[in-house]
């Protein structure tokens, strides 16, 4: 069977490690009084893969010579995979390495926005039903805004040529001033608009 490939990439996220601060402890109360623990005695927290608690905690593998852990939000570069079967061959040569961390796949894909997310992925099947889901979602986004740009030029049919001759903030203005009195009528629009700030002048 043939990989499946996906319009993105992927990472291998990291959870069950954190840096060790050598100067912090920890104190917890007992029935006995309370007790201080270095922090470097203290686990790492694992959480349920996929939760709000698991994406705020989670390491990623970093693109250096080290393959060192990244946060998320630094904004340093991460060892990218075209391919899920290379992800999840690397992430699974890592578990034997570094047993009491937890490692998953995470496919970025760009979203119908075209922003990038991440989403927790297991499977090539369940990479590619992401993709189409978010194709779909593009159609729909594309129908939507195909639809508003005929809204808007029906609405506004004289915006092209206003452009050719005023900023952008008058031409909008004008634009709206003439689709008011094609709905509501000249005097009607020139009896709300004060008229010392009116451009609508009665014809001689």
């Amino acid at each position: 069977m043939s990989e499946i490939r996906v319009r993105g990439h992927y990472l291998v996220a990291v959870s069950g490690y954190k840096l060790r601060q050598s100067r912090t402890f920890h104190v917890f109360s007992t029935d006995e009084g309370h007790i201080s623990v270095p922090d470097r005695l203290l686990p790492a927290p694992l959480h349920e893969p996929d939760s709000m608690q698991w994406w705020e905690t989670i390491w990623v593998v970093g693109d250096n010579p080290r393959e060192r852990l990244c946060k998320l939000d630094r904004g340093k570069p991460y060892l990218r995979f075209a391919r899920f079967g290379d992800a999840l061959r690397y992430a699974a040569a890592r578990q034997k390495r570094f047993p009491r961390q937890e490692h998953q796949v995470v496919l970025v894909i760009q979203d119908e926005y075209d922003k990038p997310t991440m989403r927790l992925v297991r499977t090539e099947d369940e990479a590619a039903r992401i993709e189409e889901e978010i194709s779909e979602k593009r159609s729909e986004v594309a129908r939507l805004q195909a639809d508003y740009a005929r809204a808007h030029a029906a609405e506004h049919p004289y915006m092209p040529v206003l452009r050719g001759h005023f900023s952008r903030s008058r031409a909008w203005t004008l634009s709206d001033l003439v689709a008011r009195i094609k709905e509501e009528g000249i005097d009607a629009v020139r009896a709300s608009v004060p008229s010392s700030t009116c451009i609508i002048q009665r014809s001689s």
